[in-house]
């Protein structure tokens, strides 16, 4: 006798076994101590970026430039008032740079007050004033005569360009040195100084400052 084998209900599904999954906390925000972590890496790289690119630098520049531009004028327009010769004397090593009547009228030796300029003699006990260029601002970042130099031409290489230590102005505005000058300061040390220009046209004498830049003279 055969048994019949009960049929398939086609309403019944196979179950799948139930797998159960545990998920970990979510995370919505960063912890304090990541935050801090976070603040003190910018504050690093911020101060970095400061010390590589710090803007006193290039105010101090700016400010004793424009002094530097002030006494060169101021020199010049002696020689003009006066019908005789004042002249700018630099001396880099000492980092200051003199102002003194050159003329032979020496009734002009006795030089006006000035605001930057210290009275003094020189080693011939004639009057002269003195302007110390790292004092001239009195705060800050030191600021030094880094070279003067006469451009004999505009094209002309720095290799044959000569050192002078003096801008004698004329009667007539102009200067006696035959060419022009530019003078550089510096401030700064190591990758981060920086240097600005003054150049002194010799023929009208006018003095102008240039921008800050970076690359050594």
């Amino acid at each position: 006798m055969n048994r019949s084998l009960p049929s398939p209900d086609p309403d019944r599904r196979l179950a799948r076994p139930r797998v159960e999954t545990r998920r970990g906390p979510c995370r919505s925000a960063f912890s304090l101590v990541e935050l801090l972590i976070v603040v003190v890496l910018m504050g690093i790289v911020a101060g970095m970026v400061v010390s590589r690119f710090d803007p006193a630098t290039a105010d101090q520049l700016d400010q004793v430039a424009a002094i530097l531009v002030s006494d060169l004028d101021y020199a010049r327009a002696l020689a003009v008032a006066n019908n005789s010769k004042y002249a700018i004397q630099f001396d880099v090593a000492s980092n200051v740079y003199h102002l003194q009547h050159t003329g032979t009228n020496a009734a002009l030796d006795a030089l006006p007050s000035s605001a930057y300029l210290r009275n003094g003699v020189d080693a011939f006990n004639k009057p002269r004033q003195t302007a110390d260029v790292a004092g001239l601002l009195g705060m800050g970042p030191t600021v030094r005569l880094h070279q003067v130099q006469a451009h004999l031409n505009q094209v002309q290489a720095q290799s044959d360009q000569s050192a002078v230590t003096a801008i004698e102005f004329s009667a007539l505005g102009g200067t006696t040195v035959g060419s022009g000058v530019e003078i550089r300061l510096s401030c700064g040390d190591g990758a981060e100084r920086r240097y600005i220009s003054v150049k002194v046209d010799n023929v009208v004498g006018l003095a102008s400052v240039g921008e800050v830049f970076a690359t050594a003279p």
